[in-house]
């Protein structure tokens, strides 16, 4: 699926992705989760984390065609690495 189609896996494996950190949010708060995720030594994990599931959902309902495919695989790459 992912060699044929990777928006609609790129849209599946993040919105598993907001799925598990909001299940994190609820175990521990969504407070305490935050302020957690936002400290000094995991505040560049958490910008690229999220930058990479911006950009994904942003190219996977945006761009089509060959261009929209490479970017696409490019940016679920960088969330699943993280």
């Amino acid at each position: 699926m992912l060699a044929l189609k990777p928006q609609k896996f790129a849209l599946s494996f993040t919105c598993g992705s907001i799925t598990f950190m909001a299940s994190f949010g609820i175990m521990k708060g969504p407070y305490e989760h935050l302020v957690s995720m936002f400290t000094a030594d995991r505040m560049l994990f958490t910008t690229i984390y999220f930058g990479s599931i911006l950009a994904t959902l942003y190219l996977t309902c945006t761009k089509g065609g060959m261009k929209g495919y490479a970017l696409v695989l490019i940016a679920s790459g960088k969330s699943d690495c993280c």
